[in-house]
């Protein structure tokens, strides 16, 4: 007798079991064996610093005293968990990370036409390895990835007061991180701009050409903004300490023509080096040949991101002059168009940032990748071949060359933030 066929919500959530049982598994053993962990290469540097800033707030006048409201959500979430027992952080990370696999499924799952790819679409929540080794301690990443995809879920179903809702869920990313949540709200604003009839351009083109608007001119007025908004300041300053040629933030403030084309070209630098740099340029080994782990997810969600930033704008390119009215109950092609438009959107104005941050597009992955999932088979083998072919021809370029990537120096950190004292 044949075993009955697996429905798509018994694999969706089998798999995102496996995936909580192995984070958990991770999580425990950095917190056991933090030194092992780190010679591994399997401790998040940020995760232990935020670990440790917890460890130090002991009662409410010292959390009051933190006085970085960005902070704010970071330490309501995590701080009455430690005070317990840092094993609580795993956790808080799994219930984190079910709440946005719930939001995942309704958003994507549910609505895969028979053409579409489940595997695709588990591959988006589930392929990156860093949301892993997140779950060792308090981290921004999957608090932010709960926020974003129920930012998307309101975007595409736009129900009512669907904009005062998603100006709340933004407003609450701030007090994760704040430029991030700050984004999430200048979005939703375009988004409903260019809803508003009479303009002559699909609202696709209305959206991005806002966004590369806003992006750009944030870029060149980076300097003005930053005397009055804390997270543009802090943004230029992270971009002053980093090697020369890598920030856009390092000249004084544009003054003459060929100020503002040289910042027009290093935004422009930004949107490539987002969309291409942990997947071209990967770190994969330690000083003694050891693999470097955080330096793997990094390149795995390297490539990801690269196949969503290809899917998104080939499916916004090939349906340019299409329009939709998302009142209307949402098929396959329409939900795609929304959340290339999302991901996109997103994507150019986090390249307005002073520095390359690849890594902060981590909470929209899962949107990207469910726009591959939700295209016909022959579209998905194209889109994720495109990007293989392109890290493998650069990859090997660049070892004919005699050009490896560098090996990775073994993490330090004083102390064991999971140990409470």
């Amino acid at each position: 007798m044949p075993f009955p066929k697996r429905t798509s919500d018994q694999i969706f959530w089998s798999g995102t079991v496996l995936y909580l049982v192995l984070g958990m598994t991770v999580g425990i053993f950095t917190q056991l064996h933090f030194t092992e962990a780190l010679h591994l290469g399997i401790a998040v540097t940020d995760v232990s610093a935020l670990a440790h800033s917890l460890s130090e707030v002991y009662d409410l006048n010292t959390f009051l005293y933190i006085k970085r409201y960005d902070l704010g959500g970071l330490m309501l979430l995590y701080a009455p968990g430690y005070r317990i027992s840092p094993s609580f952080y795993p956790t808080i990370n799994v219930l984190l990370f079910s709440g946005s696999a719930l939001i995942y499924k309704r958003l994507i799952v549910d609505r895969l036409s028979d053409g579409g790819s489940l595997k695709i679409a588990m591959l988006g929540l589930l392929g990156n390895p860093f949301f892993l080794l997140n779950m060792a301690g308090p981290n921004k990443e999957l608090p932010l990835l709960l926020l974003t995809l129920l930012l998307a879920f309101n975007l595409t179903n736009k129900g009512k007061g669907w904009f005062w809702q998603c100006i709340l869920i933004a407003g609450l990313a701030a007090f994760f991180r704040d430029g991030y949540g700050i984004l999430l709200m200048v979005f939703v604003f375009v988004y409903y701009v260019a809803h508003i009839p009479r303009w002559r351009l699909p609202i696709h083109a209305r959206v991005i050409s806002i966004c590369l608007a806003i992006s750009a001119g944030a870029a060149v007025f980076s300097h003005p903004l930053g005397e009055w908004l804390p997270f543009v300041r802090r943004n230029l300053s992270v971009a002053g300490v980093l090697p020369h040629g890598a920030a856009a933030g390092e000249a004084d403030i544009a003054t003459t023509w060929l100020d503002i084309v040289m910042v027009f070209v290093q935004w422009g630098r930004h949107l490539v080096l987002n969309a291409t740099s942990l997947a071209l340029f990967p770190m994969l080994s330690q000083q003694n040949g050891s693999l470097y782990w955080i330096g793997v997810g990094y390149t795995i969600f390297g490539c990801l991101n690269l196949v969503a930033c290809i899917c998104a704008i080939f499916t916004l390119a090939s349906t340019v002059k299409a329009n939709e009215d998302v009142a209307q109950q949402l098929d396959a092609l329409v939900l795609a168009r929304i959340l290339s438009l999302i991901w996109l959107g997103l994507f150019v104005l986090m390249s307005a940032s002073a520095y390359v941050q690849p890594r902060y597009q981590m909470t929209i992955l899962p949107i990207g990748l469910a726009v591959v999932a939700l295209h016909t088979r022959h579209v998905r083998r194209a889109i994720l071949w495109i990007p293989i072919l392109l890290v493998l021809g650069f990859l090997a370029s660049r070892y004919a060359h005699g050009t490896l990537p560098p090996p990775v120096p073994f993490d330090f950190f004083p102390v064991n933030p999971y140990i409470p004292r």
